[in-house]
């Protein structure tokens, strides 16, 4: 029974991208409250919640307060890197045919679809972007792309280039990621959904089937729940919402790669197509 209970009670602490966020940051070594809040990106009583439902494999420093995993906490944190890992591998022994072409699955993406694309190379991340986006002009959508930090004048030059449209307020609107997320969302995943919600709304209403969005979400990773905002979207995508969000395999730890296979019903991992749901 014990055993059940601690394999329960390791499920309920990995259950949420934050305190898997701590676990990884405590395996490297102690850090302060504030610590934790700042590269978490959650407010004190946010993380106050979550610190406190992982007091089991929790200690502190009595001298400077810093919190530290316990050796069931490292043990923990060792089993599921292991876990994680091991998953992530066996996709990468799926069998490639025809229907698991990257850029012909992102070609088939339709409106209320979320999905996401995980890349290690720059020439599947641009084909597949690009097919994803020319399918929304095909249908009719009105294309969004939110390019990484300081690439906003190079993504708008050439998905202009490539697709032959001008970047501006009509059929194609390209924006930092940064701007979006940080700026007009102020990194709350509600607000950040509202906002896309009523973008749609708007390009239905300006006489466009959809909306297309394609993101470089890579460079927030620390900087917001990413986790939350992805589940969200999962949750709650606008039927007038067809989305593509991008995530260098570089960047990624395995449980982040598995939380995004989880957040999202299309996946496109290592160059094969993957349908979730």
């Amino acid at each position: 029974m014990d055993h059940w209970r601690n394999f329960e009670r390791a499920c309920r602490i990995l259950s949420h991208s934050v305190r898997r966020r701590i676990l990884h940051l405590l395996y490297e070594g102690d850090r302060s409250f504030q610590e934790l809040s700042d590269v978490c990106g959650a407010n004190h009583g946010k993380l106050g919640y979550h610190l406190r439902k992982m007091s089991a494999i929790l200690e502190r420093d009595p001298e400077g307060g810093a919190y530290r995993l316990t050796r069931e906490g490292r043990l923990l944190y060792e089993w599921f890197l292991r876990a994680s890992s091991d998953y992530v591998g066996s996709l990468l022994d799926l069998e490639v045919g025809p229907e698991l072409n990257p850029v012909r699955y992102a070609e088939g993406l339709s409106l209320g679809d979320h999905s996401v694309l995980i890349y290690e190379s720059e020439p599947i991340r641009r084909a597949v972007a690009l097919s994803f986006l020319e399918a929304g002009l095909r249908e009719g959508s009105a294309l969004v792309y939110l390019a990484g930090e300081g690439d906003v004048d190079r993504a708008a030059e050439e998905i202009s280039r490539e697709l032959g449209i001008a970047a501006g307020k009509g059929a194609l609107e390209v924006w930092s990621s940064e701007e979006w997320y940080l700026g007009l969302g102020r990194g709350s995943a509600d607000l950040i959904i509202e906002n896309w919600r009523k973008l749609a709304e708007r390009k239905v209403e300006e006489g466009y089937m959809g909306l297309r969005i394609a993101t470089e979400a890579h460079g927030l990773i620390g900087r917001l729940d990413l986790s939350a905002i992805e589940e969200g979207l999962g949750r709650r995508l606008p039927q007038e919402l067809c989305t593509l969000c991008q995530y260098d395999a570089s960047k990624l730890e395995p449980w982040d790669i598995i939380a995004l296979l989880g957040s999202h019903g299309h996946a496109i991992f290592e160059g094969i197509a993957i349908g979730l749901i």
